[in-house]
């Protein structure tokens, strides 16, 4: 599911960027309009449907993803109008990028306890995988039988090969992965300042103030990660840097991506995530450094690999670092306002750095006052970790 998850993401939407904006007769802003609009349609109806999985059995809730995941690009596909191109866009920023990828992980954490952060770093494995094959396979389906019967394609392999994969994994998975039983989840991990067991509702996390800190450094990856990726052209062309060689540096972005994904597992379960969190953004932050100061075409392999190693850290350590604080009775509803956050980011980011942009602001100041906002997320997230100021600790 974290494989399929990509049909909703950007970087793999984008390829078709060119082919609908024809199709359409739309300028670069008006496609970049309705994809913003979908994605925060998709984020205030995420709010609700993400606690779905709290109360629905994990096969029945996979079920219902893939088919409405499959839907839209069905939708997608036989769209005539621009009110069913935003539909599309719709259900895939919802069942793609949201709901496929809030089910795989809020499932493995209610699943493992004393692993958590192995088993989140192996199912994590499926967006590098994603990312690195499916615009790869995207490409030579639109070339091939064009950007229509491309999405009919991949719909439909969703159906023939994902979904029966999806369920028949459940089958050997853990009860509490299958079941939906809230009685069967895992509650927090207690530490020495925390010896409180129980599991934390939404409304109760909400009140939470340790909650507000981590939400600068929790969004830094979405707001920085997707403006990076949306307007890559526009660095090239900032940098003088050829579309060859930024291609082949997403390479390296996907491989230390998966290397950091592996690797961070076994840090999680050794260490707090919490105490990570910040750790997770230091590669991001050098990565703009590098973006604002670096001329020489070769500097975009190290930013991108950089880029990549914060990719592979921030979800396990993020969804690790709720089930840690809060437990897992209630994760569902505490991810889906957070993940939520994270969508909106993801559609605030290409309009606000296209502004910028608009407003002659060049993209290494852009990159320089991103780098400021990550070092505050970073800063925040080590006074929580540093005074031991978890949420567990301050009822």
């Amino acid at each position: 599911m974290t494989f399929g998850s990509s049909y909703g993401q950007t970087f793999f939407v984008a390829i078709f960027n060119e082919e609908i904006r024809n199709a359409f007769e739309l300028t670069h802003g008006e496609i970049g309009f309705y994809y913003s609009t979908a994605t925060l349609l998709s984020a205030a109806v995420f709010v609700w449907a993400g606690g779905l999985v709290d109360t629905m059995s994990t096969s029945r809730i996979s079920t219902i993803v893939i088919l409405c995941l499959a839907g839209a690009g069905f939708l997608l596909s036989f769209s005539d109008t621009v009110v069913l191109l935003l539909a599309g866009f719709f259900g895939l920023r919802l069942a793609g990028q949201g709901m496929m990828t809030h089910v795989a992980l809020t499932a493995t954490a209610k699943a493992f306890r004393e692993r958590r952060g192995t088993a989140l770093s192996l199912v994590s494995l499926g967006f590098p995988i994603g990312q690195a094959t499916l615009p790869i396979a995207g490409v030579l389906l639109i070339e091939t039988i064009g950007w229509r019967t491309s999405w009919a394609v991949l719909s439909a392999a969703l159906l023939v090969i994902i979904l029966p994969l999806a369920l028949t994994l459940l089958r050997a998975a853990p009860a509490r992965a299958q079941s939906g039983n809230p009685k069967a989840d895992a509650g927090p991990i207690k530490t020495e300042e925390n010896d409180d067991s129980d599991h934390w509702t939404r409304a109760r996390v909400l009140k939470d103030f340790s909650f507000y800190l981590l939400q600068p450094a929790l969004l830094a990856m979405p707001i920085i990660g997707t403006g990076i990726i949306w307007n890559i052209t526009l660095i090239a062309d900032s940098k003088s840097w050829s579309l060859e060689v930024i291609a082949a540096s997403l390479s390296g972005l996907a491989l230390t991506q998966a290397v950091m994904t592996i690797v961070s597992g076994p840090i999680i379960d050794r260490f707090r995530a919490l105490i990570l969190l910040p750790l997770s953004l230091l590669p991001m932050t050098a990565c703009l450094l590098i973006l604002s100061y670096a001329t020489a075409p070769f500097m975009v392999f190290p930013m991108m690999a950089l880029l990549g190693m914060s990719f592979g850290m921030v979800l396990p350590v993020s969804v690790a670092m709720w089930a840690e604080l809060y437990g897992t009775k209630h994760l569902g509803a505490i991810r889906s306002l957070t993940q939520a956050l994270a969508v909106f980011g993801t559609a605030l980011s290409p309009v606000l750095m296209g502004l910028m942009t608009d407003w002659g602001i060049q993209i290494e100041t852009t990159a320089l006052w991103l780098a400021a906002y990550a070092a505050i997320g970073i800063i925040l997230a080590l006074v929580v970790a540093r005074t031991g100021r978890s949420a567990l600790s301050t009822h």
